[in-house]
């Protein structure tokens, strides 16, 4: 019996891409190197591709060949999904007169629906207590001819060790993986976490690691829950202070408090019990990690004026009180950071916890963080007795996740800060007077900011911008205020009661984008400031050059001025709140098509100034003098009216009136216009005076009649 009964070529069979097939170093032996014909220990790469052939009629010549070469029958065995491949095949088999004995090992085309989780890789590894994992843990989501599948969300949760995620949940990428790294618990022994899609096969899937302490590490802990100084050599399990080399362990259940009287560099410090309340605390000290730091849930560290440093990093998962001073090194906060008097962070940062910047005990506060970090937890700004507290981030951006929450609490009534170029996709709430601003920076959001009990004031400086996108909400029931640089307010939402006043900015909007009270002084406001119909906007103390439309409602208030060209086919209301008067002041004259009102509330003044050339009121056009308690005043060299006046309050015209071809002009019983130019009434004009007239001339053209009266 011939032991060869048959020849396979393998397509695709456990090549890597790019690469071809791998024999690791340590797999060749003396035996298979000398089967084989290579030197032992060294990998052996075998090409990516065939050399015999190159495509499905190259391959069909090498079949025949081995076949007559052979005697034996000749097959190919492939995981190749692309189909392509098969249907030449098919069809050279087909038209030809050659053919194989096929083997397939099937896979789908493309991916159909996930239907089974497992671990890809990452259990097993054994990492430093307090540190993250070198790898992280993977899985991969697959469909039932093993196939990955993107876009399957996994749920990552710590189910043993006391340890932190990096990813809560993630989505798995185009070839069905996900993964999120562990950092390790500050307890040596077993970590385990857990990977879930409740609708998939293998769900959940388990993944394990274990902490250790540092081999050159010696583990020295404080033997006793009682308080007492870290000098004191007795209080140590190993009778010896602590050293470089020592991996500090305070955990001891109990109430208790260990003080830094002096100096400590240490390798490790994991300070807190299963029980209990274990606290560090100095002032004036310096403490070095070499190492991870941890502070667990039950520790607590209060350091005043004192400095922490190192090549470690930190963790606080309890609580940690800074009163100025130092941290020059990573540092992460998944518990309750409090910061008072004036601290710099210049190693990295991450805040899954609570960073609280607190002013307090007779100071302000000041936090300067050197780089810009992504905050996924909660940001304080808060104080008590009337103290000031400002964050200041000197490079990068602040980017406050979806996840993140910025809070500017009211505290005890003291200023707020914000100093960073800030990227909101979560939720900032505005409780107190904010600050917010830092030289050339770029602001966006994509989040909610909610003002609810304190204005913003957004001051820019240079190329500064901000800009509010498509999901970007700024609910202003306080008001925001914008000094300088570039406001984009080209999507998103901006509205409730509160006033955007913009100032020596350049505005960049969509009017679906802006709010119902605006204040615009100095700066441009791109292509003009145009109210779309069916809106209102109301714009108070202004002065600007720019162009106005209003196809809608607008409102002006207290003393604002449009220097650019006017058009009115909607409403202009010149509106005299309680306790102000309203000027408005249009520098060049204009012609009205739509309806032009002055208005007051509680007797205060109302007043339309043309400062140059005529207030043309056109045939679609009126002017209402609308009732009220207050005097109303329109000065303009000539008001040329081919429309209609209704004079229902008593009104002061500093200029000429034209009546022109069947204009209308009506003034109601009991109320006056005074005219101190030329009044000209033009033939089929009519002017009803139910009150009083006086004017500075008379001349009636056509016969025009005053209500029985003619000029005189």
């Amino acid at each position: 019996m011939h032991p060869i009964r048959a020849i396979e070529i393998k397509l695709s069979q456990g090549a890597k891409p790019g690469l071809g097939g791998v024999l690791p170093a340590a797999k060749v032996t003396a035996e298979i190197a000398a089967i084989r014909g290579v030197p032992q220990g060294q990998s052996v790469i075998s090409p990516a591709s065939h050399r015999a052939f190159r495509n499905v009629d190259e391959m069909l010549d090498f079949v025949e060949d081995l076949a007559d070469a052979s005697g034996l029958p000749v097959g190919i065995k492939s995981a190749v999904g692309q189909t392509g491949v098969w249907r030449e095949l098919a069809d050279r088999m087909a038209a030809e007169k050659r053919g194989v004995d096929i083997t397939i090992t099937p896979t789908s085309a493309a991916s159909g629906s996930a239907t089974n989780l497992a671990a890809a890789s990452g259990s097993g590894q054994t990492g430093t207590v307090s540190t993250a994992l070198a790898s992280p843990f993977v899985v991969r989501a697959t469909d039932g001819f093993g196939n990955g599948v993107s876009g399957v969300p996994v749920t990552w949760a710590v189910a043993g060790g006391g340890g932190s995620l990096g990813g809560v949940t993630t989505i798995t990428d185009a070839t069905g993986f996900a993964q999120a790294t562990l950092t390790l618990g500050a307890t040596p022994g077993a970590n385990t976490v857990t990977a879930t899609n409740a609708g998939l096969s293998g769900s959940p899937v388990t993944f394990s690691a274990t902490g250790s302490v540092p081999a050159s590490a010696n583990l020295n802990r404080w033997s006793n829950a009682v308080s007492g100084a870290w000098s004191t050599a007795a209080t140590w399990s190993t009778g010896s202070v602590p050293t470089a080399s020592d991996s500090v362990v305070i955990d001891q259940p109990g109430f208790y408090t260990i003080t830094m009287d002096v100096n400590a560099i240490v390798w490790n410090l994991m300070l807190g019990g299963a029980s209990g309340t274990q606290t560090l605390t100095g002032t004036g000290r310096t403490l070095t990690l070499n190492g991870a730091g941890v502070v667990g849930a039950n520790g607590v560290v209060s350091l005043n004026t004192s400095t922490i440093n190192g090549t470690g990093s930190l963790t606080n998962q309890g609580t940690a009180t800074i009163t100025g001073g130092s941290l020059s090194l990573g540092l992460a906060t998944p518990g309750l950071l409090v910061i008072r008097q004036s601290v710099t962070m210049s190693g990295s940062l991450s805040t899954p916890g609570t960073l609280r910047v607190q002013g307090a005990a007779g100071f302000n506060t000041s936090l300067t963080v050197a780089n810009g970090w992504t905050n996924t937890g909660r940001i304080e700004l808060t104080d008590v007795a009337g103290l000031g507290s400002t964050l200041t981030v000197s490079g990068g951006t602040l980017v406050n996740a979806p996840s993140g929450v910025i809070d500017v609490q009211a505290g005890g009534g003291g200023s707020r800060t914000l100093a960073a170029a800030l990227d909101n996709q979560g939720t900032v709430t505005v409780s107190r007077f904010l600050s917010l601003g830092a030289p050339n920076a770029t602001h966006t959001n994509s989040g909610t900011i909610n003002l609810i009990g304190g204005p913003l004031s957004l001051g820019q400086s240079g190329t500064g911008s901000f800009t509010n996108t498509g999901t970007g909400v700024v609910f202003m029931s306080q008001n925001w205020i914008v000094s300088g640089g570039t406001l984009n307010l080209t999507g998103g939402s901006v509205s409730a009661g509160g006033l955007l006043s913009v100032s020596s900015a350049t505005l960049n909007y969509v009017p679906a984008a802006l709010p119902a009270r605006m204040s615009l002084n100095g700066g441009t406001v791109t292509g003009g400031l145009t109210i779309p119909s069916g809106q209102t906007l109301q714009l108070e103390t202004s002065n600007f050059a720019s162009a106005v439309t209003a196809q809608g409602t607008l409102v002006t208030q207290q003393a604002v001025t449009i220097g650019g060209a006017l058009l009115t086919p909607g409403t202009l209301r010149v509106n005299a709140p309680s306790g102000f008067t309203t000027t408005l002041t249009v520098t060049n004259g204009w012609t009205n098509t739509g309806t032009v009102e002055l208005t007051d509330a509680a007797g205060n003044t109302s007043q339309l100034t043309v400062t140059n050339g005529t207030l043309t009121n056109a045939s679609t056009g009126a002017i209402n003098v609308l009732a009220g308690s207050g005097s109303r005043t329109i000065t303009a060299a000539l008001v040329d009216n081919s429309g209609t006046m209704t004079i229902n309050r008593s009104l002061s015209l500093n200029g000429a009136l034209n009546q022109q071809n069947l204009s209308v002009a009506t003034v109601a019983s009991t109320q006056s216009i005074v005219i101190t130019g030329a009044l000209t009434l033009f033939s089929g004009s009519t002017t009803t005076v139910n009150g009083t007239l006086s004017h500075g001339g008379c001349t009636a053209q056509g016969g025009s009649i005053f209500s029985g009266l003619s000029c005189p």
